[in-house]
C-alpha cells in the first residue's frame, strides 16, 4: 500500500521547496558571470527593476533597493534565484520572480568612451578595425578630443594612438595605425586640456594643448598681437601649490628670451594681452575692468568710470605701473583725501593698474567675457 503523500499533488510545490533548501539551482549548460558581462534582468510586473547591467571588474553591479549585487561566477539562473531571494529577505516583493538573460558576453564587446558620438557597450565583429569602428558610432564627435585614442586591453596594458596618423592621408601610416580590436577591449578618448588666449590678439580663441606649449608660443598660436596692443600682458594659472596666480608680463619680454615666458602654459590658463591706451581698474568698484584712456585723466575720473562704491570711499588706492626703463613701481594714495582737497588728484597714465580698497582686481562677469581672468594681484600685498 502506497503512503500518499500531499506533495505529490503539488509538483510545482514540491520543486519550491526544493529549491528553497538548495539555494540555487545552476544549469549546467549556463556560461559563468564575469566581468564586462552586461545582463538583461526582468522582474515580473515590476518595470522599474527590469533594465540591463554591465557587471565591473570587480564581478558585481550596482542595483536598485539591493545596491551593489555580486554575480560574478554565478549562471544567469542562479544569478536570477538569488536575486529573488535577496529581495525577499529584504522584504522589498512578497514573492519575486526574476529572470536574467546574458545579452553580451565581454568577449563579444568593445566599450566606447570620452569624446565619442555615441559612447557605450558594442557588439565586435571578427577582423573590425578601429577606424570603422569608430565611423560605426559616430566617430570622434568634440572639439576637445584630446590628439590621442588609447585602446586599453584586457591584459592591463594599452595601445595610443594619435588622430593624426588614424586618419593621415598617407596609406602606409593609416593602415599602420589601424589595429584589428579585440574583444574586450575598451576604446577611450580623452577630452583635451585647453588654454585660453584673447584681448589684443589676431585670433583670440581657446586652443587645444597637444604638446608642451611656452606662453611665448601660446601667444603666437593666436596670431601674435594685434597692431592695437598695448604692453601689459597677463597670465592667469594655476601655481605648484595649487592656487591660482596672476603674472604679468611687458610685451617687450616677447622678444627678449624672458625664463618666464618660456615656462610651459597648463591646462585651464588663460592669457590676455590688453589693449593699448587703456587703463584697469578692480576691487571695490560696481563695474571693474578696462578702460579706453583720455588725456589728463585723473585718478578719482578713473576710479568713478568704473562705478566707485562711496561706502569705500576711505579705502586705499592703490597703482601698479611700468616707467620708461620697463620697471614696475607701485604707487598709493588714500581717496578721502584726494576728495576732502589734502592731497592732489594724481594723473593716471596708459597700462595702469588701479586696484580700490584691496589687493586684487575682482572682474565683472560682462568684463570676464572680454578679459577671462581674476586678478589675485599677489605682488600688490609686497
Amino acid at each position: 500500500m502506497l503512503l500518499r503523500c500531499p506533495f505529490l499533488r503539488y509538483p510545482l510545490l514540491l520543486l519550491t521547496a526544493m529549491f528553497a533548501l538548495t539555494g540555487t539551482f545552476v544549469h549546467a549548460a549556463d556560461p559563468a558571470i564575469g566581468p564586462g558581462d552586461i545582463l538583461k534582468i526582468e522582474v515580473y510586473e515590476e518595470p522599474e527593476l527590469s533594465m540591463e547591467v554591465v557587471v565591473s571588474a570587480s564581478g558585481d553591479f550596482s542595483y536598485p533597493l539591493l545596491e551593489r549585487v555580486e554575480a560574478a561566477g554565478h549562471s544567469t539562473h542562479s544569478l536570477a534565484r538569488m536575486m529573488e531571494q535577496m529581495l525577499r529577505d529584504k522584504r522589498f516583493l512578497r514573492l519575486p520572480s526574476v529572470n536574467v538573460t546574458l545579452a553580451k558576453q565581454r568577449n563579444s564587446v568593445v566599450a566606447l568612451s570620452g569624446s565619442i558620438g555615441k559612447p557605450g557597450i558594442y557588439p565586435l565583429m571578427p577582423g573590425t578595425r578601429l577606424r570603422e569602428f569608430l565611423a560605426d558610432y559616430g566617430g570622434i564627435a568634440d572639439e576637445n578630443a584630446g590628439p590621442v585614442i588609447v585602446i586599453q586591453k584586457t591584459d592591463g596594458t594599452s595601445v595610443r594612438i594619435r588622430h593624426g596618423d588614424l586618419y593621415s592621408e598617407n596609406p602606409e601610416i593609416r593602415e599602420k595605425n589601424n589595429p584589428v580590436l579585440e574583444a574586450g577591449d575598451e576604446i577611450i578618448i580623452p577630452k583635451s586640456e585647453v588654454f585660453y588666449v584673447s584681448g589684443a590678439v589676431r585670433n583670440p580663441s581657446k586652443f587645444n594643448i597637444d604638446r608642451e606649449i611656452t606662453v611665448r608660443d601660446a601667444i603666437a598660436t593666436a596670431g601674435g598681437c594685434a597692431v592695437e596692443s598695448g604692453n601689459a600682458i597677463f597670465w592667469q594659472r594655476t601655481n605648484a601649490q595649487g592656487k591660482r596666480e596672476t603674472i604679468v608680463f611687458d610685451k617687450r619680454q616677447l622678444t627678449e628670451q624672458d625664463p618666464q615666458l618660456l615656462q610651459p602654459v597648463g591646462p585651464g590658463d588663460m592669457i590676455y594681452v590688453a589693449m593699448a591706451d587703456t587703463f584697469f581698474v578692480g576691487g571695490y568698484v560696481k563695474a571693474p575692468g578696462e578702460f579706453h584712456y583720455e588725456k589728463d585723466m585723473t585718478l578719482s575720473r578713473a576710479i568713478a568710470l568704473a562705478g566707485d562704491r562711496q561706502e569705500f570711499s576711505s579705502a586705499k588706492i592703490t597703482i601698479v605701473r611700468e616707467n620708461p626703463k620697463g620697471e614696475r613701481t607701485i604707487e598709493k594714495y588714500d581717496l578721502k583725501t584726494i576728495r576732502s582737497g589734502k592731497d592732489k588728484d594724481p594723473l593716471i597714465q596708459p597700462g595702469d593698474i588701479i586696484t580700490v580698497g584691496g589687493g586684487f582686481l575682482a572682474f565683472s562677469s560682462k568684463v570676464r567675457k572680454l578679459l577671462p581672468i581674476s586678478m589675485p594681484w599677489t605682488f600688490l600685498n609686497d
